[in-house]
């Protein structure tokens, strides 16, 4: 494009202009520009970030508190009202806290992961969607380890749960482009 009144480019005009005021900046306000071009968080990242501290927070919450929860208080009332089947109570107890530890170990490592993973990616950090990854994969364990596939309830939760934490991966990886090593 031709500038009519002088002749020149304008690009080159442009380019002119902006290395004089590059001239008139001194080096540490331009390292100060950069940088902060450099380092600018897109909003979006901001938003799955502060979503992943507010969920995997809960997460980490809910599974410390079932980790140290009687999972049993069902047994209890159930072996007061058929006394006769003591035994059977005792075994199924020993089962179904060993299998709500469990659980609920692999939620507390996913989501400490998760948590870990998403403070590095608000650092702009690549690393920290691989640590969330890595997350998510603990906490799918932990969501299907001994899921009673009988229970149709149980199975649709355990299915939404799956596609909403792949969502949020697929949209960390359409952000992967803004992480730096």
């Amino acid at each position: 494009m031709v500038d009519y009144l002088t002749g020149d480019l304008a690009p080159n005009k442009f380019r002119l202009h902006s290395l004089s005021l590059k001239k008139k900046l001194t080096k540490n306000q331009m390292e100060e520009i950069e940088t902060k071009s450099v380092n600018t968080r897109p909003v979006f990242l901001t938003v799955l970030c502060v979503m992943t501290f507010i969920g995997s927070g809960l997460n980490l919450y809910n599974g410390v508190s079932e980790y140290f929860k009687a999972p049993t208080d069902s047994l209890s009332t159930a072996r007061s009202i058929v006394p006769e089947y003591g035994n059977y109570f005792d075994a199924a107890e020993k089962r179904i806290t060993n299998e709500s530890e469990t659980r609920s170990i692999y939620k507390i490592i996913g989501a400490a992961l998760c948590l870990f993973g998403a403070w590095r990616m608000w650092e702009l950090k690549k690393n920290g969607l691989f640590i969330y990854s890595t997350g998510i994969v603990a906490e799918f364990f932990g969501i299907i380890y001994k899921l009673p596939f009988n229970d149709k309830f149980l199975v649709q939760w355990a299915i939404a749960d799956i596609m909403f934490v792949f969502i949020m991966l697929g949209l960390y990886l359409a952000n992967y482009k803004h992480l730096r090593s």
